[in-house]
């Protein structure tokens, strides 16, 4: 006769992540969100809507301390796709050691990185202007909006927090913020380029991390 009593507490089992309880109205507002922040950031680039507060705000960054160089180069190839080969896939297959989570991460910088160029082509808005009072320490070329580098470390942070607890979720994404932040002090984009990318990433990130859940087949 089998025994009905509960399995003892050291039986290993299967464990839901974050992301499989996550409350289906929370992941939706995490994407309408992204999509509405960025929406009002391309609104704000495209008619200049306090283009020179925003100006002078990234001059003000730029003139940080010259030390800050080398480090802000070397956290920033969080925001591109040497960072997702170099840090983010193996971070995250070390991590979760899941299929799920990784797909989840390399799909997202994957998504917001075309999204990031393809919303560049549509805008054509224009990076600062050089000037007196802004130090550009990096050279770049092409349009502005929105930051690709602030997308892709927010796609990948995204992706990563909904499968994560919640201080880790904390470090992740104030890793992406500070991507997005020192796009400022190298001179190369405007607030509104930076939280426009964040933004997309935050969305691509979120959707990311859902088609990680489809299941794909059946039980027999």
């Amino acid at each position: 006769m089998r025994s009905s009593a509960p399995a003892a507490a050291g039986t290993v089992g299967p464990v839901s992540t974050p992301s499989e309880t996550s409350p289906r109205p929370l992941v939706a507002a995490a994407v309408v969100l992204g999509l509405v922040v960025f929406g009002a950031m391309a609104c704000a680039a495209t008619f200049d809507v306090a283009r020179g507060a925003d100006a002078a705000f990234v001059a003000w960054v730029s003139r940080g301390p010259d030390s800050l160089e080398t480090l802000a180069e070397i956290v920033m190839t969080l925001g591109t796709v040497t960072g997702l080969t170099l840090v983010w896939l193996p971070a995250s297959i070390l991590r979760f050691q899941r299929p799920r989570p990784v797909v989840a991460v390399v799909a997202a910088t994957l998504i917001a990185r075309w999204a990031a160029r393809f919303a560049k082509d549509l805008f054509e808005s224009p990076r600062p202007t050089r000037s007196a009072q802004l130090v550009v320490r990096q050279a770049v070329d092409g349009f502005g909006f929105p930051s690709a580098h602030a997308a892709v470390a927010a796609a990948a942070a995204t992706a990563w927090a909904w499968h994560a607890r919640p201080r880790e979720r904390a470090v992740v994404l104030a890793i992406a913020g500070v991507v997005g932040a020192l796009r400022w002090y190298v001179g190369v984009h405007y607030v509104v380029d930076v939280v426009g990318g964040l933004a997309i990433g935050v969305a691509a990130g979120t959707i990311a991390m859902m088609l990680s859940r489809v299941r794909v087949g059946s039980r027999g």
